[in-house]
């Protein structure tokens, strides 16, 4: 099931230079200091400009800012750039460079307008912080930055992949679909990649199990198995599946599954979107993972997963997720890290709850 996606892949230059007047240049490390950031669009690409703190009394266009995360940038970045600013270097607000990230922060399912001439990327808190004192030291005079961001917008096609089990023989008509996106965030520049084990290969490992489930167990109830694309580029296979859905979406139950079965341990959290139908799947739910032995609570509204575009369509529906962000979109997000007698028991106790749903079941 195709569908169009627009998606911030990673194959420019990455580096970060600033030189203080009369002194050596300091150069930052990708990665270590600071990463990509493609905030509302913005393409990437080189700047060269002097550098200054953004602070209220305006800047010279041409100049590379230095933009501190209690400006709010995120709010900001498109004047800035209106305003004639060369590019952006933008103080992280959990200070983690080794993350990757993909989603620019457009409307869920739309394609993102792509921006060019302002590369932006994000340095972590200590990067900051040294680049910050160098500015100062060199007052009123500004040392020169050079900086490349690697993130480059490209059309592409997503791919959803559905199966269906038609337990009772006859219209297909699921009374639960279970589903996980099978995307992640790709390469480097260098080639490296993000594993994505915890996000989401382990949701999407359980969904194929489940499906393995039905087909050997045959349960006489109809279900369906998703797996979407472009979940990490804005819910876009989600959204495309709702728009043009190959069954009708009323009555059934969607359970969204993003990282499960962590070693750490962390409660499971059971998040929809709010309104009646997704918090009463929502309650289903989390009382079929307690009694499972898995310990869970309910958690609305939360619109940041695969449900969402489910549940503004007015379908029930929620996200399964053990959110634990020690190697959240890192490149040590590795199975090792997973486990297995975890995976099996949110997989045991979703077989019996969407197994049984034709006789009544939890």
């Amino acid at each position: 099931m195709d569908f169009p996606e627009r998606v911030a892949l990673n194959d420019g230059e990455a580096f970060l230079r600033v030189t203080p007047p009369g002194r050596p240049t300091v150069d930052f490390a990708f990665r270590t200091d600071f990463r990509e950031a493609p905030l509302h669009g913005f393409d990437g690409g080189r700047a060269f400009g002097p550098l200054r703190l953004l602070a209220g009394t305006g800047f010279e266009p041409g100049a590379i800012l230095l933009v501190p995360k209690e400006a709010r940038p995120r709010e900001i970045v498109g004047g800035l750039a209106e305003a004639g600013a060369a590019g952006l270097l933008v103080e992280l607000e959990r200070s983690a460079p080794d993350l990757r990230p993909l989603w620019p922060g457009h409307e869920p399912g739309t394609l993102v307008t792509v921006k060019r001439g302002m590369p932006i990327l994000g340095l972590s808190g200590e990067a900051f912080a040294e680049i910050e004192s160098i500015v100062a030291s060199a007052w009123p005079d500004a040392p020169f930055a050079e900086m490349a961001s690697p993130a480059r917008f490209a059309d592409a096609t997503g791919s959803n992949l559905l199966a269906e089990w038609n337990g009772d023989g006859g219209s297909f008509a699921p009374a639960y679909m279970v589903m996980g996106h099978y995307d992640h965030v790709g390469p480097d520049p260098d080639g490296s990649y993000f594993p994505g084990a915890l996000d989401n290969a382990s949701g999407v490992g359980i969904v194929l199990a489940l499906a393995e489930a039905a087909a050997s167990y045959r349960p006489r109830v109809d279900l369906a198995f998703l797996f979407t694309d472009a979940e990490e580029t804005g819910l876009g296979g989600a959204a495309a599946f709702v728009r043009s859905p190959p069954f009708p979406l009323g009555g059934v139950s969607v359970i969204n599954l993003d990282m499960i079965a962590s070693e750490a341990e962390a409660l499971y959290h059971v998040y929809s979107s709010g309104g009646q139908a997704g918090v009463s799947l929502s309650l289903r739910v989390e009382r079929a993972l307690n009694a499972g032995g898995v310990p869970a609570t309910s958690e609305h509204p939360v619109d940041s997963s695969d449900h969402f575009p489910f549940a503004r369509a007015g379908v029930a529906a929620v996200t399964v997720s053990e959110y634990d962000t020690q190697h959240y979109h890192r490149k040590d997000d590795l199975p090792e890290y997973l486990d297995q007698d975890e995976l099996d028991a949110v997989g045991d106790v979703l077989y019996r709850l969407i197994a049984t749903a034709a006789v009544g079941g939890p």
